[in-house]
């Protein structure tokens, strides 16, 4: 099922902000709410056991109102962790065409950490959530916050990816400084965070090859 239609290629083509391509373990995942993806910059690959021949009406009459942003990728053979391998050779296959992309993997199996870690160490922006709805893109917000307060995503990889949606939107005026690229950040979640979790998030955009510290602080980024 490899390459993508026409269709989605029109999809992630026409999209001027950051895509996020969503590959789901449907084997270990079922709860999967499709229409969240509506008027987000998102793609849906469901990669299906070979076992799993049937799907439920409601899934699949969803699928079919997305089906610009959807792909299926039935798992031929059986075997421990077959799913597992032909999720990671479609997310490798996509990498390699979209590295400035975001990709996240929704499954329990924390197997595919070891994957995620070597796409890092290659400036891939990668992530695992255990649920669909776990997805920052899809603009659940986990809790209700307090008024006239922001939601402030719990984890490391989270924050980073909504700084990388922010900074892949400001085409121009990007901060120029260090200095101004903290200063960014703590206005994006609203003060809330330390100078150090503001640190945390500039050290790992470092490390995903989406941002560079030049000499006296001046900024430089690689996110297009």
């Amino acid at each position: 099922m490899w390459p993508w239609t026409p269709g989605h290629k029109a999809l992630v083509d026409g999209l001027m902000e950051l895509i996020h391509h969503i590959y789901v373990d449907y084997e270990n995942v079922q709860k999967i709410q499709v229409p969240l993806i509506t008027g987000n910059p998102v793609t849906l690959t469901l990669v299906l056991g070979s076992r799993q021949d049937t799907l439920p009406v409601e899934l699949i009459k969803e699928l079919l109102i997305h089906a610009p942003q959807v792909r299926l990728v039935e798992t031929k053979v059986t075997g421990k962790n077959a799913l597992d391998f032909v999720l990671a050779c479609e997310l490798g296959g996509m990498c390699a065409m979209q590295p400035k992309a975001a990709y996240h993997i929704i499954s329990k199996d924390k197997g595919f950490d070891a994957v995620i870690g070597h796409l890092h160490d290659h400036g891939i922006c990668v992530l695992r959530h255990e649920r669909f709805d776990a997805v920052p893109a899809l603009g659940i917000s986990q809790t209700i916050p307090e008024k006239g307060k922001k939601v402030i995503p719990a984890t490391l990889d989270a924050r980073v990816e909504f700084v990388l949606g922010k900074l892949a939107r400001q085409l121009k005026n990007r901060p120029a400084k260090l200095s101004t690229l903290k200063s960014s950040i703590h206005a994006h979640f609203g003060k809330e965070l330390s100078e150090t979790e503001v640190e945390e998030i500039i050290a790992r955009l470092v490390s995903l090859k989406k941002v560079a510290i030049m000499e006296k602080g001046a900024m430089t980024y690689h996110l297009e």
